[in-house]
Order: structure tokens, then sequence, then C-alpha cells
């Protein structure tokens, strides 16, 4: 049974929290402040996810994020929390949480994200793996083509190109947020309020599986192109879709607050990779990092 920690120094909201982990079959382990969670990390290799809050006494989500960072543990955490203001929710992401969730929130949404985030870490430790074999071949590649049409071949393709970047933890999340959306939403047409009804009703998979066997899709792909030098790394990719409002995904804007979906962009360009740059009216994008 996955073990999920819940780190809340609200016991009301510690007892909803695992309620709603129960019911989906995850097995939840109680803190009552951010220094008890430390140290049931301390002593344990089970959890596989945190549910975090932001706001506690001593102890705070972002110092916990700190702490948590400087030990080196490869778990993803969901911070939550009722400060919905864009100061809040950057400081959240860049802490380097896997989401910033904030409250109220349904139930769907909540377990769609925990999904979606033990789904990311199960191709994080296959990445981290892989990542010493072969690496004598890899460093003599410098330019790829690759061509993708479903959502799976973008975490496949994500994890092999990972491996060309000197710190591939860092690009490999950024890379299939970029990769699915310009399958999702560029070949599929699936508009970000449409993948947050999918997302929160669970039928994302389904939908997409309907709209790749249409006939006006069955000849869009995804191209990716990279290529390194000994300055950078350039990674290009380019869907068949008409492009769409990049601009506006690069702030978090209020109305996006309790979506479960429309952040990924802005993370990818905080964290993955040091410039990027949207061509074609969205239906493109460049990304650089720095050697």
């Amino acid at each position: 049974m996955i073990k999920v920690l819940v780190v809340d120094d609200d016991a009301i909201n510690v007892e909803l929290l695992e309620e709603h982990l129960k019911i989906e079959g995850y097995e939840p382990v109680k803190a009552y402040s951010g220094e008890e969670g430390l140290k049931i990390l301390e002593n344990r290799s089970d959890i596989s996810l945190i549910l975090l809050d932001r706001m506690m006494p001593s102890i705070d989500g972002i110092i916990f994020m700190e702490m948590l960072n400087e030990s080196k543990k490869n778990i993803p955490v969901i911070m939550q929390s009722a400060a919905a203001d864009h100061n809040s929710i950057v400081e959240g992401i860049d802490s380097g949480v896997y989401y910033y969730l904030t409250k109220p929130f349904t139930h769907d949404m909540l377990i769609s994200i925990m999904r979606s985030a033990l789904n990311d870490l199960r191709y994080k430790k296959d990445l981290l793996e892989e990542l010493d074999k072969n690496n004598a071949s890899i460093s003599l590649i410098r330019n790829i083509e690759m061509r993708l049409i479903k959502p799976k071949e973008a975490y496949d393709a994500a994890y092999f190109l990972a491996r060309f970047y000197p710190d591939p933890e860092k690009v490999i999340l950024g890379m299939i947020e970029l990769l699915t959306n310009a399958i999702e939403h560029g070949n599929l047409n699936i508009g970000f309020e449409r993948k947050g009804e999918l997302l929160s009703s669970g039928n994302l998979a389904s939908e997409i599986n309907r709209r790749l066997h249409l006939p006006e899709n069955s000849n869009k792909y995804v191209t990716i192109k990279l290529s390194k030098n000994a300055d950078e790394i350039i990674l290009n990719i380019k869907d068949c879709g008409r492009g769409f409002d990049y601009e506006s995904f690069f702030e978090l804007k209020p109305a996006r607050a309790d979506k479960p979906n429309g952040r990924g962009l802005l993370m990818t360009r905080m964290i993955s990779f040091d410039e990027i740059e949207y061509l074609n009216g969205g239906s493109e994008v460049v990304c650089r990092h720095k050697l």
C-alpha cells in the first residue's frame, strides 16, 4: 500500500485528508507539526508522497521544504494552503513542491494531482536507475530528432533526453510538461478548461485515446530536436496545432488557483530551463540550458 505523509498542525485537516486517502486505498502517515514530519522522514524510507500544509508554527511549509531539499530525499510534495495570492503561490513553487494546491479543493482534484505526482516519481526513479548506463555513448551524441504521437511516448522521450543534461532531475518534469502539452493541447486540441474537467473526473486518458483515433488527428505528430554544443543544449519542440496564449501561463492568475492544471509552464520556466521561447503563436517552443 502506498504511504502518504500528511503534515498539518490542524487535527481536523489531518482527519479530512486521512479520509480522502483511505477512500482511494492509500495509507496515511500523520504528523501534526513540521518537526514531527521531518522526524518521520528521518526514520522511515517507505514514504512515497507528502501532503504538506504551508501555514504551521515553528517549521512552516517553506522551511520544511528547505530542510527536505537539504536531505536529498526524492519525494514529491503537494503543498496545501488558503494563501492563493500570486506571491504566495510563486514562493511555494519556488521552494520545490510538485504542486501548490489552494484550499478549498475537491476530492477528485486532490487524488488526480496525487496520481500525477506518483506517476512522475516512478519515471524519475527509472531515470536515476538508468543514468549510469551507456553514459559514454550518450556523451558522443550532438544532434537528435524524434517524432511523438502518444503521451506515453512523451514520457519515454523525456526519460531518454534528460540524460543529455548535467542535472536530469531538474529538466525531466519540465520536459514532460512541454511534450504532453504539445500532444494534448497542440495536436488533440484539449484546451485548458476541458483538461481541468477531464482531470477532475478522471477521464483524461480515455479522452486522449478517443481523440488519437479521430481521422483528423491521424497524421499529427510532435517533432523534437535536441542539439548540444560546448556552450548550451537546445531543445526544440513543435506540434501541429494552432498555438495558444502562452504568455498568460507565465504567471499565476487567481482564476486558475483552484484548477488541477495550468501551472506546469510556469514551473518549467522557473525550474527546468534557463530560457524558454515560444514561436509560431505557441505551436513551437525552444528551450535553452547553459553549460
